[in-house]
């Protein structure tokens, strides 16, 4: 579960001088894949002479090995500037301005870092959210990310907070049927079940009762209320009651551009395992990430990442949080811009070009902020509380009590109509 749509809209012009730096680099590679392949030719010329011991031909091939690697990690960068000169030479001439940018090492927050205990809250905060259809025996899938939140309600266990998207395309009624509150609890309308689990385990420490999600204009923010497992205590499995909520954004914070901030992510690619780091505040961006009319407000999170695996705010991190170094807790992870990563391997299912286009028009532009040296922009969403003085937290916890009638949709999806006879 992840969202993807990136928004392309016009900046102001960029100067040639940095397509012909692009320029440069391509000829520049280019004569390192050339001089890589020249070699080769050379060395067929003049091979060397048969060795007859086992251990010379093992260390021949292994010298081969290295000189091809070599050659496709060239490849492999030469590509992916092509990616992005392609698309920078191919935008007009008035678009390809960006003026100077800031190093992040300039920014006024560069010297707020995480401390490992406060990672530590993270890490020991964040859990796996699993589905199967309702009424199966069915295995267990993951989905998303979730971070266990201080929200107190007498008899309950601390919600988990994860991502509306995340049980977006598990609504079966129409969005009309809602009564108007900015928060409703869809637990009857869902067609699967949803269980907690921690760490590399898929056994279920909480199963989910109650899920409130907050309406279009809102954010991508829902609250899965749960039912903790009995009888994991004493056990190697961590009960959930043993984790330690964290305490929601408040309405102040102590931060600046540049600040440190800690990520967890149970990620696709990893195969499903904690994927931690820590990456740099960049700023807030007010944009309409589903391109629906709905601008919403968004923590963007610089981060580096050598290999897609450890990038925690990949897909099926949807959902997580990350922390700052002041504690405050950003709302659920909603998307991530990428230009690939830096050693040039692009992360499966990526548009490239595409998020380079954006990433350079947009966050650059946005920000000033030089940001080159990252591999993604991650974005979190930021709790109304925050953002206009409107109680996000407080609002889902009251929307428990905000049910809308069950009524199937014909195809099964949130914007479709009522069966003919039912009526709107």
């Amino acid at each position: 579960m992840f969202k993807e749509n990136l928004p392309d809209i016009p900046s102001k012009p960029r100067r040639a001088g940095k397509v012909r730096m692009l320029g440069v680099g391509l000829t520049a590679a280019g004569v390192a894949a050339t001089g890589v392949g020249a070699g080769n030719a050379a060395a067929a010329n003049h091979p060397p002479k048969p060795k007859n011991t086992s251990a010379e031909i093992a260390k021949l091939r292994h010298q081969l090995d290295l000189k091809q690697r070599q050659i496709d990690a060239q490849t492999a960068q030469l590509n992916h500037i092509s990616n992005i000169a392609s698309h920078l030479i191919g935008m007009p001439k008035k678009e390809l301005y960006i003026p100077d940018l800031v190093k992040v090492n300039q920014l006024p927050g560069f010297n707020q870092l995480i401390t490992p205990e406060v990672q530590s809250e993270l890490i020991s905060s964040s859990v796996r959210i699993m589905r199967r259809p309702k009424g199966s025996n069915e295995a267990w899938t993951d989905h998303c990310t979730g971070t266990v939140v201080d929200i107190p309600l007498e008899g309950r266990a601390s919600p988990v907070l994860t991502a509306e998207h995340c049980v977006q395309d598990d609504q079966s009624v129409d969005y009309s049927t809602y009564d108007g509150f900015p928060a409703q609890n869809i637990t009857a309308q869902t067609k699967y079940e949803y269980m907690i689990s921690k760490d590399n385990s898929q056994v279920p420490i909480a199963t989910v009762e109650d899920i409130v999600i907050a309406m279009p204009g809102h954010g991508d923010f829902s609250l899965m209320w749960v039912k903790p497992i009995e009888g994991l205590e004493g056990s190697k499995i961590e009960s959930y009651n043993s984790i330690p909520p964290l305490k929601p954004a408040s309405t102040t914070h102590n931060f600046e551009p540049g600040a440190q901030a800690a990520m967890l992510g149970y990620t696709q690619v990893s195969g499903y395992r904690p994927v931690a780091g820590i990456g740099r505040f960049l700023g807030t961006f007010d944009f309409d990430m589903t391109k629906s009319g709905d601008t919403q407000p968004y923590y963007a999170i610089a981060f580096e990442a050598r290999q897609p695996k450890a990038i925690p705010c990949n897909s099926n991190g949807s959902g997580s949080s990350a922390i700052m170094p002041d504690r405050t807790l950003t709302g659920p992870l909603v998307s991530r811009a990428s230009i690939g990563n830096i050693n040039g391997i692009p992360n499966p299912g990526d548009n490239i070009s595409a998020s380079a286009k954006w990433r350079i028009k947009e966050i650059e532009k946005k920000f000033g902020i030089d940001e080159s040296a990252y591999s993604d922009v991650c974005f979190y969403g930021v709790p109304e509380s925050v953002a206009n003085n409107f109680d996000t937290y407080g609002i889902l916890k009251e929307g428990l009590h905000h049910i809308p009638p069950y009524r199937p949709a014909l195809k099964g999806g949130p914007d479709m109509d009522y069966p003919p006879g039912m009526g709107k």
